[in-house]
């Protein structure tokens, strides 16, 4: 046996749609991720970040190049 449904009778049984677009959020830690929060929590910036990597570098290498000295080909 088949089934016959009236499209325009479900169709009005469902609840509409509706679009709200996104608030902005005032504080910009909340649209960050959670790594990027706690970076810009801690006020860790890209010169600090480098400054860190590179002390770890020399910790654990003794000595390293200097950026200038590094030449690709």
């Amino acid at each position: 046996m088949a089934l016959k449904f009236d499209r325009d009778t479900l169709l009005e049984r469902l609840d509409p749609i509706k679009y709200a677009p996104e608030q902005r959020q005032d504080n910009p830690v909340e649209q960050m991720s959670l790594a990027g929060s706690v970076l810009a929590l801690a006020e860790v910036t890209h010169q600090r970040e480098y400054e860190a990597c590179r002390a770890a570098a020399i910790h654990l290498l003794g000595a390293i190049n200097e950026p200038e000295d590094i030449q690709l080909e």
